[in-house]
């Protein structure tokens, strides 16, 4: 069994015979107060004004549908989804995910099952759809959703979509004047240098399993450098986190000149984490060479790396693989037997997998099985541990 880990704890262990990746989940995501968005080239539309058109691309879920009848509203997905930044959207393409339901009330076995448009979309789609909780079902129940892609000009994007792409897609920035149609003033005009900038403890704050909490607030300063004028622009809903973002705002100063007027920051917390189904004991797909399992296998040991689209929504996950290895340690014909809960994750451990390298072995082996176990630290845990 591989126990995987992210890039910043990267040593790998056995625990009963599979590999095990855990990630260091961090209990904070905060987001810099006025981050200042990175410019952006941008295209012309044809035919269109001087000004170009910088679009958001995200997702929206459709009715979801099952074998048994059972029908549920897209609002069971947790938040809408972000997927990129385009000047002139030349396709807005679709995706149905098929899974299924049983017991429990979630999508397991999440598989993309008819792409149109183009095989390019969205990461956070089967992470999404594995964080959703739906009505128990009696017996198992084949479902499936379609996605469909949406382009919105960015000083037309609600604040909901902007503050999810900060969140899932940190490294694409949001367009200054797409803020400011939300929290118009000129604090920007003239960035105004900070004296003391004050954060909520983010690891007193409560979390919700797959999906961020976050709070966007706005203000003015006045002559004397102090946040005046607080105001709770947009959220999830969570008080705590409101409360928390608006304190520290208030407890901020900055340099005294003139007042300024439409500032804002945001923050949000890490969601909370979705443990995997139970992953069966890989004896269930049969015999393997002893060999396989031998503690000093390794020549050289795999790249331990969480998918970032399910760290980010707390989805832990599970592979089982079958391979070969050759007399010179190489792995090939690598095969998922099973993964849960979405396909992905067999993807993920199947290059988990090929990073590492078998020491030497006379004859080679056939049919190993391995199974790699994708997990997170318990949020509660980790705050605990942080408070002492």
């Amino acid at each position: 069994m591989i126990n995987a880990r992210s890039t910043r704890s990267s040593s790998a262990r056995v625990v009963s015979g599979a590999l095990v990746i855990a990630a260091a989940l961090c209990s904070q995501s905060p987001a810099t107060a006025h981050a200042q968005p990175q410019k952006r080239l941008t295209a012309r539309l044809p035919g269109a004004s001087a000004r170009p058109v910088v679009h958001l691309i995200s997702w929206k879920a459709g009715q979801i549908t099952c074998d048994n009848g059972a029908i549920f509203s897209p609002d069971v997905i947790p938040t809408r989804i972000p997927d990129a930044t385009s000047n002139v959207p030349e396709q807005l393409p679709r995706v149905i995910f098929s899974f299924t339901l049983g017991s429990e009330g979630r999508a397991l076995g999440i598989t993309a099952s008819d792409i149109a448009g183009g095989r390019r979309y969205g990461s956070d789609l089967s992470p999404a759809l594995a964080a959703a909780r739906f009505d128990p079902q009696a017996g198992e129940a084949a479902c499936a959703v379609t996605f469909s892609q949406t382009a919105t000009p960015y000083d037309e994007a609600p604040l909901d979509d902007l503050m999810m792409q900060v969140i899932h897609s940190r490294r694409r920035a949001v367009p200054r004047d797409a803020w400011q149609n939300i929290v118009p003033g000129d604090c920007f005009a003239n960035r105004k240098r900070p004296l003391e900038i004050h954060t909520p403890d983010y690891r007193k704050l409560p979390k919700r399993p797959g999906a961020n909490h976050w709070v966007f607030v706005s203000y003015d300063i006045d002559a004397e450098g102090k946040p005046i004028n607080l105001e709770t622009a947009g959220s999830t809903g969570n008080a705590a986190i409101e409360t928390a973002s608006r304190r520290a705002v208030a407890a901020s100063r900055w340099i005294d000149e003139d007042p300024r007027t439409g500032c804002w920051r945001y923050d949000w917390t890490a969601a909370d984490v979705i443990t995997a189904p139970k992953a069966p004991p890989a004896w269930q797909f049969g015999e393997q060479p002893e060999q396989c399992e031998a503690d000093d296998r390794w020549s050289k040991t795999p790249v331990l790396n969480y998918p970032k689209a399910y760290q980010r929504r707390g989805i832990e996950g599970w592979a089982v693989l079958r391979y070969d290895v050759a007399s010179w340690g190489e792995i090939g014909n690598v095969e998922t037997l099973a993964a849960q809960p979405a396909s992905e994750f067999g993807s993920y451990a199947e290059g988990v997998l090929t990073s590492a390298r078998y020491a030497t072995i006379e004859g080679g082996l056939t049919g190993c099985i391995e199974t790699v176990i994708f997990k997170l630290p318990q949020i509660g845990a980790e705050t605990d541990g942080a408070d002492q």
